[in-house]
């Protein structure tokens, strides 16, 4: 009995994240709160996380071969092209999962910090994106500017989210 209703809760969810309604009116409503009003340990948690967790990533991949022929399969999985006639058997893992050393090993660390630093560097872009678009709006004497800025956001998350949708359901038929 606990299993099914764990699985309806779970389909429940799945079902609310992927419908773009809901996701627009949950992105509106949370556009209301100022970035400038997080709490600072999370405003500063969701700048600095990613570069950690990046590095603390790939040195765990590098600490643990099975994981990371684990990895390396699905990525030659999903990487696999059934329409390739030359074989049925998926290609051979990346080389950045195959090739062993300290100089790699500090290469995967690196690039995993990088790419936590990219995501670090949006995150940044967008709290002061945030605060200008905030006072650009003040400025300009627009009553209710968190107001006009989530149903902008709702709005165009909305509208991404029905498009792709839609697209999804074109390529199936």
């Amino acid at each position: 009995m606990r299993q099914s209703s764990t699985s309806a809760t779970r389909q429940r969810l799945t079902d609310f994240l992927n419908d773009p309604l809901s996701q627009g009116l949950l992105t509106g409503a949370l556009t209301l709160i100022p970035a400038r009003n997080y709490p600072t340990w999370l405003r500063r948690g969701l700048i600095w996380a990613p570069p950690i967790a990046g590095g603390a990533g790939a040195a765990y991949l590098v600490m643990n071969p099975k994981m990371r022929r684990k990895i390396a399969a699905k990525v030659a999985v999903a990487q696999y092209s059934p329409s390739t006639p030359d074989s049925l058997r998926p290609p051979e893992p990346p080389a950045a999962f195959r090739t062993k050393g300290p100089s790699r090993t500090a290469a995967l660390i690196a690039a995993g910090t990088a790419v936590g630093g990219v995501f670090s560097l949006a995150t940044a872009a967008s709290f002061w994106a945030d605060e200008k678009i905030d006072q650009g709006l003040r400025r300009i004497n627009v009553p209710f500017p968190r107001a006009v800025m989530g149903l902008a956001a709702g709005g165009v998350t909305w509208w991404s989210l029905k498009r792709d949708q839609d697209a999804a359901a074109e390529s199936k038929h």
